[in-house]
């Protein structure tokens, strides 16, 4: 883990949450991966944030993650309603027309499909080899993020 990468990393994530709070309490490196940790105040379990490319989408599995509440914190059940509500539709709109596709981990579950979208949206990272920027479902899932957990 290299200086270069750990200031990335801390300067990205004083970005990130100046437009979303989040209760991470610190962040460390963590031995023998090119990978930070931080850990979320709510529920005190460690995370992941690879560095350099994953941090945005990381960041969003902090910001909100719909198992939080079997690790002790609790979600926001009416964000994840919308959500799995979107991801369905996503999945059937991928199916009709591949174009709609942010990545192909984004057909994991909505945990994934809403970090992968969030990390095209706040970065303009080219997830899945550079077709998910065109996807309509990263401003929609974008929309969703803004309204539940943006500062007001």
């Amino acid at each position: 883990f290299t200086p270069e990468q750990q200031e990335y990393v801390m300067n990205r994530l004083s970005e990130l949450t100046d437009k979303y709070p989040v209760n991470l309490t610190e962040v460390r490196s963590v031995k023998r991966s090119a990978t930070v940790g931080a850990v979320d105040e709510a529920t005190g379990k460690s995370m992941r944030l690879a560095v350099p490319k994953a941090v945005d989408h990381e960041f969003l599995h902090a910001i909100d993650h719909s198992k939080r509440s079997k690790h002790g914190g609790k979600s926001n059940a009416a964000f994840w309603k919308e959500a799995r509500k979107l991801f369905k539709e996503y999945k059937r709109a991928v199916y009709e027309d591949p174009t709609n596709l942010i990545s192909l981990y984004s057909e994991t579950n909505v945990d994934e499909f809403i970090a992968e979208a969030f990390s095209v949206g706040v970065g303009g990272d080219t997830a899945g080899g550079g077709f998910g920027a065109k996807s309509p479902y990263v401003k929609k899932v974008m929309k969703l993020v803004n309204k539940y957990f943006a500062k007001k």
